[in-house]
């Protein structure tokens, strides 16, 4: 009997024994539990985060397109004057971007000459009137403004200065720009406006070369 009595404890003790390791167990697994809650919760608060930076990414790239949309279409114009005959009145023929007057009492006219002077066939322009021949004032106005403006003056056959260009971006006078001669006829001389975004106008004056001067090839850009 007294045998027995004491096997039955230990088999109570041992079941005792099991019951609190178990208990251990399942507090281990909730802390395992609350382990991967708060994983989940960063996981979430990451995806928050990068949905959010996405968002600000795409709204900066459609603000930079629709910036370049609104400058227009790039419209490159060539004025050469070669579609007319000799001594024709040049004044809004080409009055979709440019239109030409001169001082009183002269005209702007095509002269058959471009063959000497190294420019376009076979036109180039030249101030008629009673003031001067080719030495009288004229003037461009453009109708939209004009970018990367540039022409020639021709039949220069002094040095120095031999006339002058003021420039007028967006109606108001900004430059007046030098044309100097090469002392050769035969050599065109560049003037290059293209410093001066957004002409408006120009006017040619104080023309001394002792010839005067002939002009051609006025190029440009303008956006529609």
């Amino acid at each position: 009997m007294k045998s027995e009595s004491i096997i039955n404890l230990l088999v109570i003790l041992l079941f005792l024994t099991g019951c609190e390791g178990n208990s251990v167990e399942t507090g281990n697994s909730s802390s395992d539990s609350d382990s991967d809650s708060d994983s989940d919760s960063d996981s979430d608060s990451d995806s928050d985060s990068d949905s959010d930076s996405d968002t600000d990414a795409d709204t900066d790239t459609d603000t930079d397109t629709d910036t370049d949309t609104d400058s227009g279409t790039a419209v490159d114009v060539v004025i050469d004057f070669d579609s007319f005959g000799d001594h024709v009145t040049i004044d809004n023929q080409y009055d979709q971007y440019a239109v030409f007057s001169s001082e009183a009492g002269n005209v702007v006219r095509t002269i058959v000459k471009a063959s000497t002077y190294g420019t376009s066939l076979p036109n180039i322009i030249c101030t008629y009137g009673s003031t001067s021949e080719c030495a009288g004032d004229y003037y461009v106005d453009f109708t939209e403004p004009a970018f990367e403006l540039s022409l020639y003056a021709l039949g220069a056959g002094d040095t120095g200065q031999v006339a002058q260009v003021r420039v007028f971006q967006n109606g108001i006078e900004t430059a007046v720009v030098p044309v100097t001669g090469a002392g050769d006829d035969y050599t065109p001389i560049l003037i290059d406006l293209s410093a001066y975004p957004e002409i408006t106008r120009i006017e040619v004056f104080n023309v001394t070369d002792a010839y005067g001067l002939g002009w051609d090839d006025f190029s440009f850009t303008v956006y529609e």
